[in-house]
């Protein structure tokens, strides 16, 4: 079964199933320069194309995060949009971001991470302007991705994992319990108007004049 749908505006998603995990994996490696995201979740694989748009969400929340570690000198190992793999448990996907922060010591300068050995992110970055076929918060949660932002270009969510799998909408985050949520998110919204150079040492002053002292303190 197959299935696309999606505006330009829109990501664009193409859902097959059933698809078995040694399909998946050959096609991940196939397609591992083309500019597409697949996400497996027993036997059912979705690929998506972003948009500009997506992508324009994307960056400029981890250009807020990476500000926030610099300034405040928090140990950071950013995966990016890695592809994380569980075999044993037939699942797959591609964050938008991903952080390991709390984690940072176990993972460091490792050059390859194993998801079967080594800590899930502690942080993954959801934009999310569609709705997806699979169930992607399933996927973070058996992967033991502990805290996901979801941005869908007007709010902004935090989703933490409970000891029953789940994710719960927070109203603070557990990773940056010092961050204001609300101002965050600001920010976010300041790149419709302003430059993303003028925004970023904006959310900068902020930090150093707001944040850090109180960090630090």
């Amino acid at each position: 079964m197959a299935n696309a749908s999606g505006p330009t505006s829109q990501d664009t998603r193409i859902v097959l199933a059933p698809i078995r995990w040694e399909t998946y994996e050959s096609l991940a490696r196939d397609l591992v320069d083309n500019p597409i995201r697949m996400t497996y979740d027993c036997g059912t694989l979705e690929i998506t194309q972003h948009p500009h748009r997506h992508e324009s969400f994307k960056k400029r929340c981890t250009r807020l995060l990476d500000v926030l570690t610099e300034e405040l000198d928090i140990p950071v190992r950013s995966g990016g949009s890695a592809t994380f793999q569980r075999a044993d448990l037939e699942k797959a996907l591609e964050p938008d971001a991903c952080y390991w922060i709390r984690n940072e010591p176990l993972v460091g300068l490792k050059p390859d991470i194993d998801l079967t050995v080594d800590p899930a992110p502690d942080l993954a970055i959801e934009i999310d302007l569609g709705h997806s076929s699979v169930n992607r918060k399933g996927i973070y949660a058996a992967l033991g991705v502990a805290e996901l932002w979801a941005f869908d270009g007007d709010t902004l969510s935090v989703h933490r994992l409970q000891p029953d799998g789940t994710y719960m909408i927070q109203e603070q985050s557990a990773i940056f319990p010092f961050l204001p949520l609300t101002e965050f998110a600001r920010f976010l919204h300041l790149f419709a108007s302003e430059g993303e150079t003028r925004v970023a040492r904006a959310f900068r002053s902020w930090v150093r004049d707001e944040i850090a002292p109180r960090y630090q303190a």
